[in-house]
């Protein structure tokens, strides 16, 4: 079978702005560039390759190499190689893949992240995310004794790792909203088997939600917005639900991102015309580790994923009435920027770290 090969077009470049800009753009059009029949033996290969990027990139965070973007390249380089001894050793007869049932980017997104944090043994929902929450919050100054007696939205909560945390750290009533059926039934499933008081869970939608304005002292937002199809909406729903004097949280993915997010940009590109469901369940099969499905695959196979620099951010939180704007910039010991604090070339592996933030209203 003969290799075919396609320019890549703006349409992608746009998407995958380090084919444009990067030390390893050339490595990276390469490996996007190739191309073959559609069909369930090239979608296997593809997401071969995907898994091969994930495990080779963890390494090379774990190393911290003097020069990341060399060894980037590397990567990019041996991937490529890999995918065109696929093509041309791929068997004369192709069949599709399954199509997945529905394309609805809601529809998508729920079933992908109640799908990958069922995964989460009761170490990692229980107590890791009080201990990360707490790190990330007192040592940016935020006085964790505030949180007591308060009442505190969890928007867009998953299965509840951090409601139930926000209830460890002292708030006396939290709910968490999430439009996942999945999420919200594994959420109440976890809380019958570690009942506490004042938790609770609602299925619904971070852009419209159910709630009244100014209903909770504290609104809390991890790592939710930037995966859905009206980010700005979903901010403006924060401030609204937040009470005067409350204060909220914010996490979102950065801009720069580094090598970290090209990385990420690259491995969505190379599954863009995968069926959904069949990428999932072959990563599954895998036997991916839950932490790595939970860095790599939280942003590879979720429908939308909108980087933002931390001026946008700000700007979008103050136009929607937040006041005290402040992005944090100490973290919990695993993330990136503490952990790493003394690697020279952090930004040029992670960009600007992690956005997240703390602000009030009026």
């Amino acid at each position: 079978m003969n290799m075919q090969a396609t320019l890549v077009s703006q349409d992608i470049i746009d998407r995958c702005p380090c084919l444009k800009d990067s030390s390893y753009k050339d490595e990276a059009s390469k490996l996007i560039s190739l191309n073959a029949p559609a069909s369930s033996d090239w979608d296997l290969h593809k997401i071969m390759a995907v898994y091969r990027i994930c495990f080779h990139f963890r390494k090379l965070e774990e190393d911290k190499p003097a020069q990341p973007d060399k060894a980037f390249a590397k990567i990019l380089d041996d991937v490529t190689h890999y995918l065109k001894a696929a093509i041309e050793t791929m068997p004369p007869y192709l069949y599709p893949s399954q199509q997945d049932e529905t394309d609805k980017v809601e529809d998508v997104t729920a079933d992908h992240y109640g799908n990958l944090f069922s995964y989460f043994n009761d170490e990692k929902y229980y107590e890791e995310p009080s201990e990360l929450l707490g790190q990330r919050l007192e040592r940016n100054g935020f006085d964790l004794s505030w949180l007591n007696g308060k009442s505190v939205l969890d928007a867009g909560c998953g299965n509840g790792r951090y409601t139930y945390a926000l209830s460890n750290l002292g708030a006396s009533k939290v709910t968490g909203l999430d439009m996942s059926k999945t999420n919200i039934a594994d959420a109440e499933k976890r809380l019958s088997g570690r009942p506490r008081e004042g938790v609770s869970y609602q299925l619904g939608s971070v852009l419209d939600m159910p709630f009244k304005d100014g209903e909770f002292d504290f609104v809390f937002s991890n790592g939710v917005l930037h995966h859905t199809t009206d980010l700005d909406k979903g901010l403006e729903e924060l401030v609204r639900v937040m009470k005067p004097e409350g204060r909220g949280f914010l996490m979102l993915i950065n801009d720069p991102g580094g090598i970290k997010w090209d990385m990420i940009e690259i491995c969505r590109e190379l599954l863009r015309d995968v069926p959904y469901r069949y990428a999932h369940d072959i990563f599954l099969k895998l036997n991916m580790p839950t932490h790595l499905r939970f860095l790599y695959l939280d942003h590879i196979l979720v429908p939308i994923n909108i980087r933002l620099s931390a001026k946008q951010i700000s700007d979008k939180l103050a136009s929607y009435g937040a006041t005290d704007i402040e992005r944090l910039e100490r973290g919990a010991d695993v993330d990136e920027f503490e952990k790493f604090e003394n690697y020279a070339d952090k930004e040029i592996l992670w960009g600007s770290g992690i956005h997240r933030f703390l602000f009030s209203k009026k």
